[in-house]
């Protein structure tokens, strides 16, 4: 119980900082790649000013079942990280399939149409690589910031932390930070 959060079903802040290390160890030990997305309900404030708190817990509810449904299939961990937020390890999962990955979680959260609202997510992805010398504090901090890259074009849209050019999939660009 002190692992998972009590209204999402999903794991909770301790658990990811105590498993994605791991994940990370992982990764590097058999020279596997891995992603983190991090996914922030958009105008979610709006939601519980203008419906109640009650109404927006249904909401993260509802996502949070979503999301552990995914969760559920074996290849990823989700964590609920405060609020509106979640985060996601996908082992075994490089940019590309991560960018892809996220494009799936954001478009089937747009359809939930959880309580009968239209809910859209912003979601920042970290794919590791060597810069981040398994230092999961990093790769938590550049999926952060392409997340809030995410809002700042818009909101309800996938941003990719890299350094080089936009990535592009799915005849998408993605805007990268």
């Amino acid at each position: 119980m002190a692992m998972k959060d009590q209204l999402t079903h999903c794991n909770n802040r301790h658990s990811l900082a105590e498993f994605a290390p791991k994940f990370i160890a992982d990764a590097l030990k058999f020279s596997s790649p891995l992603s983190m997305l991090i996914l922030d309900l958009d105008h979610f404030k709006e939601i519980n000013d203008q419906h109640g708190h009650t109404t927006g817990d249904e909401v993260l509810s509802k996502i949070g079942a979503l999301l552990m449904k995914l969760s559920n299939q074996g290849d990823c961990f989700v964590a609920r990280i405060g609020g509106e937020e979640f985060a996601i390890m996908l082992p075994h999962c490089n940019a590309a399939v991560a960018l892809k990955k996220a494009e799936d979680i954001r478009a089937l959260i747009e359809d939930l149409q959880p309580v009968g609202l239209v809910v859209t997510a912003s979601i920042g992805i970290a794919s590791l690589s060597e810069h981040h010398q398994g230092d999961y504090g990093l790769l938590y901090t550049e999926a952060d910031q392409a997340v809030y890259r995410s809002k700042q074009n818009g909101r309800n849209r996938v941003s990719h932390y890299d350094e080089g050019d936009n990535l592009i999939t799915n005849n998408t660009v993605f805007n990268t930070l």
